[in-house]
């Protein structure tokens, strides 16, 4: 009795992640029932190729960076006051942001703050105002319990032009 060769023949279709990724039912349901015998032995070796490509998709699922892809990005924020990201993740990236610095060059004080924007363009600040002095940085630690994606990223609001520098651990590839 094999159930699961009429839903792999779906999951064929379908990415491993993305928008045309299989659902987790259809995950799940692909793994049901199977006996291990010689009629259904290339089934179950397919089941265990998709398996494999979502472990290295996500590194088992457990949130591991992806080694040699965590970065430093530093983008200058031009003081037009308004919140600018840091860094924009694409398709199906996932970073970890584990700190960052503002470093204002400006010749005069600069207010700034920064928060999460999603898709639509909401701002949720994470911080009140904070002034930095001309030639001065800032480290801010505490921003490691948020994962940015295409749709939640890091934003940074200046009323001077100042150079943000963001720490990432890349957890997931496009």
């Amino acid at each position: 009795m094999i159930t699961m060769g009429r839903f792999f023949q779906n999951l064929k279709q379908k990415t491993i992640a993305g928008s045309n990724g299989p659902t987790s039912t259809q995950l799940q349901t692909t793994g049901q029932t199977i006996f291990i015998d010689k009629s259904n032995k290339n089934e179950l070796e397919e089941l265990i190729l998709v398996q494999k490509a979502h472990y290295f998709q996500t590194q088992n699922g457990a949130g591991l960076s992806h080694p040699g892809l965590s970065e430093i990005t530093t983008t200058s924020i031009i003081g037009i006051e308004d919140y600018l990201p840091i860094i924009s993740p694409v398709g199906q990236e996932i970073f970890k942001p584990l700190a960052f610095t503002v470093t204002n060059s400006s010749g005069s004080t600069a207010t700034w703050k920064f928060g999460l924007m999603d898709a639509s363009n909401n701002v949720l600040d994470l911080v009140a105002p904070q002034s930095l002095a001309n030639g001065a940085t800032t480290i801010n630690l505490e921003i490691d319990s948020y994962l940015l994606d295409s749709s939640m990223y890091l934003v940074v609001y200046s009323n001077q032009d100042v150079d943000v520098s963001l720490a990432t651990l890349k957890l997931s590839l496009r």
